[in-house]
């Protein structure tokens, strides 16, 4: 399956709940990191079930970088609607999920967070901010940001709604976005004021990465592809080689990648386990399975 058709397909393999469907265990009891979950090692495991992972799709999610915020999105029936989802940490303990505060009035998903917590990335079919009709949704999505305020995050704004096919976009530490557009993997690169024009880039010759996820350092880029894996979406990695070349693309492997879906990748604060979607269910696995993959240099 092509990368580009990540996105939809796993929002339309899956049942989904309604809006007032209550959480199937008490928040009181998830306290402490990651929502009180036991970190796992090398093999991947459901994040938060019946918390997080509710039956229902959850897809795509993202940590503050204090670790104190936990955003995630999943689809609701009745309304049909895709919204985003936050649980804070208050006292230790993690508050029921809800919509979060620049959600819910159209379908958002896939929120990404940049490494220093200033700003909040996601991918939305909400109108523009010049079109008249401000109460339908558009036909298409494109990415929106909010920007860190004293007292939350301020109102989304369309990052770059001219450019054809972006959906998501990833941020190195030096917030550098990478993109997947309609021609291609492309990086935008900070000036005053925002981004530059997008600028293509090869990982692999004839590689159609989408979903691209960039680590903080610019080291390795996770992303979707269509090259034979395992199942109907593998996430692979590649590696930053000298200069600005790319290793060849590497899958995560069987432990990772299912017959079904894998995607939305995403790393914790501090890059110690990845996040991912699969078969509609949050997983969390270390890290190291990505380490695994890196190109050993010669002796």
């Amino acid at each position: 399956m092509s990368s580009n058709l990540v996105c939809v397909a796993v929002v339309i393999s899956f049942a989904s709940t309604s809006l007032g469907e209550a959480q199937q265990i008490d928040p009181s009891i998830l306290s402490g990191p990651y929502l009180g979950q036991e970190p796992p090692d090398l093999i991947p495991q459901v994040f938060a079930p019946g918390f997080v992972s509710t039956g229902a799709v959850e897809f795509g999610c993202t940590f503050s970088p204090d670790g104190e915020e936990f955003y995630f999105g999943r689809i609701f029936r009745n309304p049909s609607r895709k919204v985003i989802l936050v649980s804070y940490r208050v006292d230790s303990v993690w508050t029921t999920p809800g919509i979060a505060p620049f959600s819910g009035a159209f379908d958002d998903e896939l929120p990404r967070i940049v490494p220093d917590g200033q700003l909040l990335f996601f991918t939305s079919n909400r109108p523009l901010p010049e079109m008249t009709d401000q109460t339908s949704p558009r036909l298409s999505f494109t990415v929106w940001v909010c920007r860190k305020e004293p007292d939350g995050w301020g109102e989304p704004s369309p990052l770059a709604p001219n450019l054809k096919g972006m959906i998501t976009v990833s941020a190195t530490r030096n917030n550098v976005l990478y993109t997947k557009l309609r021609n291609g993997p492309a990086r935008l690169f900070p000036e005053s004021p925002g981004w530059s024009s997008p600028e293509n880039f090869t990982i692999a010759k004839g590689v159609d990465a989408g979903n691209i996820y960039v680590s903080p350092e610019d080291d390795f880029l996770l992303f979707g592809c269509d090259l034979p894996g395992f199942g109907m979406g593998d996430l692979w990695v590649s590696f930053h080689g000298d200069g600005d070349g790319w290793s060849e693309p590497v899958n995560l492997g069987p432990d990772i990648n299912t017959v079904n879906i894998d995607a939305a990748p995403n790393l914790s604060p501090g890059g110690d386990y990845l996040f991912y979607t699969s078969n509609g269910d949050i997983k969390w696995v270390s890290s190291a399975v990505i380490e695994q993959k890196r190109p050993r240099k010669p002796q």
